[in-house]
């Protein structure tokens, strides 16, 4: 009997967990998957970890670099590398792990993956795409009370602003029991939530109209599933009348009018600048739909949108999700 290890060095590609803790903390995370011990890692290199920003004495800092140790045990015990030339030759060793390496790379892809999940869609931290078995290799494998033998890693260092918008959180203490949560069993985000998600990945790479148009189908889908689930008879009514085009409501009517009589409360009555915000965005999504411009026209006169604007109104777009989470009826 052997209590065997394989400890992964992963690489986020182009996200980034953000963090609001001292890099000095000691971020493990860990649960069980299958019959595998895992231990998530977010800052497995702390001395290597540059470029966070200090506000008001907290720290905040990005990392795309994290560590998955993988353990059980197993009834057969590894070989012992052999010396050739007074060098230790670890190729004998080679069937006994390629033999093993498939069900120890599932369980880091699979904590891993859910790590990225609330990331992504409970954190909204953006660029974050999960990961294949190609990105989680090459582990350091080791037995308990023995050496490992594993390649080093470098981390970059980079500059960073804590200030990001649009609604991102950074990994504080209060979310630990969540992302334990999410770690044990999978996220499976709303399509609302991913929508979202995609319009803020473009928002942060400079493709704002594309922005708009996902940020406003996240909300109509949102709010149209909340009052017209198709496993209702009202979802099926409405859905047929749609169809037909014998029914036209809005967005902004459901939030607001409809909303009052269905379950007594209004977004509009309770937020009222988000409210405004969101029926900006509704009229920039008309724009870029028919004209490809990225502009509004209110009582005010046009206004030009720029990707400050979109910061603003994603937070807008959450606060409305979030609220007819709390407020619509099950």
């Amino acid at each position: 009997m052997a209590r065997l290890k394989a400890k992964y060095e992963i690489d986020l590609n182009e996200g980034k967990f953000h963090i609001n803790r001292p890099i000095t903390e000691d971020l493990t995370f860990k649960i069980k998957i299958d019959d595998f011990d895992v231990e998530l890692c977010l800052n497995p290199e702390k001395s290597m970890l540059h470029g966070g920003a200090v506000v008001a004495g907290e720290q905040y800092w990005p990392t795309s670099k994290i560590r998955i140790t993988v353990g059980r045990d197993e009834n057969i015990t590894p070989p012992t590398p052999k010396l050739v030339n007074g060098h230790r030759d670890f190729s004998g060793l080679q069937p006994y792990y390629n033999e093993r390496r498939p069900v120890y790379q599932n369980a880091a892809l699979e904590a891993v993956n859910r790590a990225i999940l609330f990331f992504k869609y409970k954190l909204h931290n953006p660029n974050l795409s999960t990961l294949s078995r190609s990105d989680v290799r090459n582990p350091a494998w080791s037995v308990e009370g023995g050496e490992e033998f594993s390649p080093t890693l470098e981390l970059d260092s980079f500059l960073y602003n804590h200030n990001l918008g649009f609604g991102i959180e950074h990994l504080s203490c209060q979310f630990d029991s969540d992302l334990t949560d999410a770690l044990q069993k999978r996220i499976h985000p709303e399509l609302s939530e991913e929508l979202l998600s995609d319009a803020q990945s473009a928002v942060f790479q400079d493709n704002l109209r594309r922005a708009v148009l996902e940020m406003a189908i996240a909300c109509e889908t949102a709010v149209k599933q909340t009052f017209f689930a198709k496993t209702t008879l009202s979802g099926a009514a409405y859905e047929y009348l749609e169809e037909k085009q014998k029914v036209e409501v809005t967005v902004m009517d459901l939030i607001h009018s409809v909303a009052k009589r269905a379950f007594g409360r209004s977004f509009k009555e309770e937020h009222a600048s988000h409210y405004k915000n969101i029926d900006s965005l509704f009229r920039c999504r008309n724009k870029v739909a028919h004209r490809g411009e990225l502009i509004y026209r209110d009582d005010s006169g046009v206004h030009i949108v720029d990707k400050d604007t979109l910061e603003v109104w994603g937070v807008s777009v959450l606060i409305l999700l979030e609220w007819f989470k709390a407020n619509a009826p099950a």
